[in-house]
């Protein structure tokens, strides 16, 4: 392997990893923004409309994220796809071992994609992460919507 291609995967590798702590780093943000949420929950019920406008807020957010993160992950699979079809070409072309197996190139082109592969399937992760995320923030609206309106039933205000 040429010094300049070490580089690269150097980098790609470096760039992987800050990419891993980064949303690591953000999935315990997540985490904790919805357990004080959820806290603000069992308060006082009076401060409920601003913890719904809060958990408005944040969903929207969340779905920003969702998109952002989608959007890095179809170019990954769009580039992933490409170098798929190039290192295909190169084992079936030019390796300098003859390989007729298809199951054989196949696997020689996962190893040689497994890194981009692995940055690809971090940004999955986090995208389901971001939904279930949402869709917890969707669960606190309908259950702050509820609170209230069982609040009105009985009168407390």
């Amino acid at each position: 392997m040429a010094e300049d291609e070490k580089d690269k995967l150097k980098a790609f590798d470096d760039s992987t990893k800050q990419l891993e702590r980064d949303l690591n780093n953000e999935t315990k943000i997540w985490n904790d923004r919805v357990k004080k949420v959820t806290n603000e929950l069992k308060g006082d019920i009076k401060k409920l409309i601003e913890v719904q406008a809060d958990v408005i807020s944040l969903n929207q957010i969340v779905c920003d994220e969702i998109r952002t993160y989608t959007l890095q992950l179809y170019k990954s699979n769009i580039n992933i796809k490409e170098l798929t079809k190039q290192r295909y070409e190169f084992y079936s072309t030019r390796y300098q071992i003859n390989i007729k197996n298809d199951t054989t190139k196949k696997g020689l082109v996962e190893a040689d994609l497994a890194r981009i592969q692995y940055r690809s399937d971090l940004l999955e992760i986090h995208i389901s992460f971001l939904r279930d995320t949402s869709k917890d923030f969707e669960s606190m609206n309908y259950a702050i919507k509820n609170k209230i309106e069982l609040a009105n039933i009985y009168g407390i205000e």
